[in-house]
C-alpha cells in the first residue's frame, strides 16, 4: 500500500483508540462496557515499555477504569497488530502476567487485528498442560477485522466502526461504496475536530480509490441529499492524491513531484488547524517550505501531538538538525 511509507498504521490505530476506547468497548465488547463508569478514565502511557523492556513500542493502548461502580478498578489492555506473528497468544499471557503483577487488579484482554491476510481465525487462548493436568488456560478477546462483515455494521453510528470499516471483509467492488458509507455515518455524527480529521484521514488511508472507483464514488455521492454531501466532502482527506493528479497533468516528472509536495503540505496544514485551531505565523511558514520527507514525517508525528507547543519544538528539532 502506497501509504505505509508515510503513516504509521499502528500509531493511527493507537491514536484512535485513546480518543475513542469507550466507544470500541461498546463496539466490540458491550456485555463488559456496559458495566464501566466512563465519566473518569485513565490511559496508562508505556506500561509494556516498562514491563516489557521492549523500546520503541507504540502498538498497545491500556487504560484503568472504574468498573461496576465500586472502588475496584479494571485494566484494559488492547494489542494492535498490523500483522499475523506466531507465537502471538503466548506474548499476550506474558503481558497479561506482567500487568497483573504490577497492579494486581482484573485485566480484559483483547488484541485487533487490521491486516488484510491471512483469514484464518486467529487463536484466542495460550495453554501450558501435561497428561493430566492443565497447568495454564489462558484466554483473550480476538477482534480480527478482516473477518467481520462490514454490511453488519454499515448502520452504526459509532465512531469506531466509521473507521474499522474500512478494514473489514469486502468485495473488491464495494470498496468505494464502503468509504462513502463511512463518511455518511461519519457526517451525522456530533464529533470534534480533531476525532473527524483522525477517522476520515484512517478511512481515506485504507480505502485509496483508483480511477474508476473514483468515479463511482463521485456518482453516488452526488446522489446523496445536499447537506451530507457537503459534510462528505469536507470531511474528505484525499489533499496527497489530489497534489498528485495535479502534478501528472503537467506531464513532467518535477511537476509530479511538485504536485504531490503541495498536496502533502496542505494536508498537514488542514489536520493542524483541526486539531489546534489557527496556526501561528512562524509555524505556517515553516511548514509551507519544507521538503516532501519532512513534511511526509510530520503527517505522522502531528498524530502524537497533544498541542501547539509539540509543533513548534518538532519544527525546532527539524531547523537544528538541518542547520537552518
Amino acid at each position: 500500500m502506497k501509504t505505509a511509507a508515510v503513516i504509521d498504521h499502528n500509531r493511527l490505530g493507537k491514536e484512535l483508540l485513546r480518543l475513542h476506547l469507550p466507544d470500541f468497548m461498546k463496539l466490540f465488547a458491550p456485555r463488559i462496557a456496559k458495566d464501566i463508569d466512563w465519566s473518569s478514565f485513565e490511559i496508562l502511557d508505556k506500561e509494556l515499555n516498562e514491563l516489557t523492556r521492549i523500546k520503541k513500542r507504540s502498538n498497545d493502548v491500556i487504560a484503568k477504569v472504574k468498573y461496576k461502580n465500586v472502588l475496584v478498578f479494571l485494566i484494559i489492555h488492547i494489542e494492535l497488530q498490523s500483522q499475523s506473528e506466531a507465537g502471538f497468544a503466548r506474548r499476550m499471557f506474558v503481558y497479561y502476567s506482567r500487568l497483573h503483577e504490577k497492579y494486581g487488579l482484573p485485566i480484559y484482554p483483547i488484541v485487533l487485528c487490521t491486516y488484510d491476510m491471512p483469514r484464518r481465525p486467529e487463536p484466542d487462548y495460550y495453554q501450558i498442560h501435561f497428561p493430566g493436568l492443565k497447568v495454564l488456560s489462558f484466554r483473550f478477546q480476538v477482534v480480527q477485522l478482516n473477518r467481520l462483515d462490514w454490511h453488519k455494521f454499515k448502520t452504526s453510528r459509532n465512531p469506531i466502526a466509521c473507521a474499522l470499516m474500512a478494514k473489514m471483509k469486502m468485495a473488491n467492488t464495494e470498496r468505494y461504496d464502503v468509504k462513502l458509507e463511512s463518511l455518511q455515518n461519519l457526517g451525522k455524527l456530533n464529533l470534534n475536530e480533531a476525532s473527524k480529521s483522525l477517522i476520515s484521514c484512517i478511512v481515506d488511508t485504507y480505502l485509496k480509490l483508483d480511477a474508476r472507483e473514483e468515479r463511482k464514488f463521485q456518482f453516488a455521492l452526488n446522489r446523496i441529499e445536499p447537506q451530507l454531501k457537503e459534510r462528505v466532502m469536507e470531511l474528505t482527506t484525499s489533499w496527497m492524491q489530489k497534489g498528485e493528479k495535479k502534478g501528472e497533468k503537467k506531464g513532467a516528472k518535477k511537476g509530479e513531484k511538485k504536485g504531490k509536495l503541495i498536496g502533502v503540505r496542505e494536508t498537514v496544514l488542514r489536520l493542524l488547524r483541526k486539531r489546534f485551531g489557527p496556526l501561528d505565523t512562524n509555524s505556517t511558514k515553516k511548514i509551507s517550505v519544507l521538503p516532501l520527507s519532512t513534511a511526509e514525517e510530520l503527517s505522522e508525528a502531528l498524530l502524537e501531538f497533544s498541542g501547539s507547543n509539540d509543533l513548534v519544538k518538532w519544527l525546532e528539532s527539524k531547523s537544528i538538525r538541518s542547520g537552518k
